[in-house]
């Protein structure tokens, strides 16, 4: 988790998949009590960086 907000920011999770969902790229984990949990790839480190972001 990436995202400087979110209450899980640093923990690691394992990425179960990655997929579009309501449109928009999304990953799906387990979380500790074993709940199936989806987040924007945007706000881990699993999407691939901004390419404009790294130039600018």
């Amino acid at each position: 988790m990436t995202h400087p907000f979110h209450p899980w920011r640093g923990q690691r999770f394992v990425l179960s998949t990655r997929k579009q969902n309501w449109g928009e790229d999304r990953v799906m984990f387990y979380d500790a009590a074993g709940r199936l949990r989806s987040l924007l790839a945007s706000w881990t480190d699993v999407a691939e960086p901004d390419v404009f972001i790294q130039v600018a």
